[in-house]
Formats: structure tokens, sequence, C-alpha cells
């Protein structure tokens, strides 16, 4: 995220827009290539999801009609259906959740902080689940394992039913949006100002080239001034000893 500077060098300073506009092209490629990979591991993942909570619901809707028309049951205490509504509601968060973490899981791997704290709130739920259920308390004095009634019984298979129902709501519209994702052509990097051809070169710098021109041309001056004194003393000294 954020704003991103391309900057390339070159010798031929068309070459180096064109290089800046396909550094751009393949970074957009790359990351859709990424996303739409994602999206569709993810949505394989949910209509795998959505498929066994319909299978599980259908199973639940027969289960339960034949049990209410067996026990001629019609309505529930106001009581019961509020610990319908909490157990549903507690199992439907943990399936969800799970689903989350699940995701998380094929993204980031079983080890990203992302994951690891996924899977710490699902052991949460799970362990408050199984309270509920093993334990007296969320349905009175009583653990929900051990009710016996009949009416205890359909209230079990109808938050089952209940929470199946949640999670549907909520994997449809997660998998339409996936699908989504994995359909759209999505770019990474907008371009904000388009790249110039460049007025001048950017290096070596010209301000270089000149005091590096005087600074050869002093140089040269001392070198041929040193060989020029050189050779005169060298010619005086031939001549006396030429005389001698």
């Amino acid at each position: 995220e954020g704003n991103y500077t391309v900057a390339i060098e070159s010798k031929d300073r068309r070459k180096a827009k064109r290089m800046v506009e396909y550094f751009v092209e393949v970074v957009n490629r790359l990351a859709a290539k990424v996303a739409k990979q994602d999206a569709a591991l993810s949505a394989k993942y949910l209509a795998r999801r959505l498929e066994q909570t319909d299978s599980t619901l259908d199973a639940i809707s027969r289960e339960l009609g034949k049990y209410s028309k067996k026990n001629f049951l019609i309505s529930f205490k106001d009581q019961a259906k509020a610990i319908s509504e909490a157990y549903s509601d507690l199992k439907s968060e943990l399936i969800k959740q799970e689903t989350l973490l699940e995701i998380l899981k094929n993204r980031y791997g079983d080890k990203d902080p992302y994951s690891l704290m996924q899977k710490d709130l699902v052991d949460k739920l799970r362990s408050q689940l199984k309270k509920a259920e093993n334990e007296p308390g969320f349905a009175g004095n009583f653990p929900l394992t051990e009710a016996a009634s009949v009416g205890m019984k359909y209230l079990r298979m109808l938050a089952e039913f209940e929470a199946f129902s949640k999670v549907k709501a909520f994997l449809l519209p997660m998998l339409e949006e996936t699908k989504l994702n994995e359909k759209r052509e999505a770019v990474s990097l907008i371009v904000v100002d388009p790249p110039r051809l460049p007025d001048k070169k950017s290096r070596p710098k010209r301000a270089l080239i000149v005091v590096g021109s005087v600074v050869g041309a002093f140089v040269l001056a001392l070198i041929f001034v040193a060989l020029e004194d050189g050779y005169k003393r060298f010619k005086a000294r031939y001549k006396e000893f030429e005389q001698s």
C-alpha cells in the first residue's frame, strides 16, 4: 500500500521509459494471478463447506419432521426458545470461525500469527460449546447431552437446524464474493504520473564532467611542464658533456 516511484537507468532513454512501463505491467499481471489463485482456493473450500452444510440441513430437517410428527410437538415455552437461540448462536459462531480458520490456513499457513490467533478463538468457542453441552447451567440444572425428555431432544435438533441455517446464510455471500474476485481483473498498481523521456542524462553529472576535465587538463599541463623542464635540463647537461 502507498505510493511507489519507479526509476530505471539505461543508455537509451526510450528503452528506460519502456522498461518502467513494462515493470508496472508485470507487477499487475503477477498480482492478478496471485489474487485469482487465492480466490480459487477459497471458492473451492467454501463450495465444499456449503455442500456439507446443505447435506446436514437436509438430514436434520427429515429427522426433525419425523420426530415432530411422532411426538405431536407443536410449541415450546419461552425459556426453551431462548436456550435454542443461545445454543444455535454459539454453535454457528464456532462453525463460522472454523471456516475462517481454514481460509487463513490455506492462505497464510498454520504458523501465521493470524492463523494462530484464529485457532485460539476457535479453541475457546469449542470449550464454551463443550461446557454448554456437558455441564449444567446452560439449559438448566442439567447438561444438554443428558436431556432425555422428548422436548429437549427436539430442542437439540431444532438448534442444530438453526445453527446450520445461519452457517449457510454466512457462507453464501462469501462464496459469491469469492467467485466475483476470481473473475475480477484487479489492478494493483495504478499509474499516477506516467514515465517521461528524460531531458538530460542522470549520470555522469555534468558538473563532475567539467570538474574532471579541469583537473585532467591541470594534471596534463603539470606533466607537460615537468617533461619540458626535464628535457631542457637533459639537453643542457648533454652539451656540457659534449664540450668536456
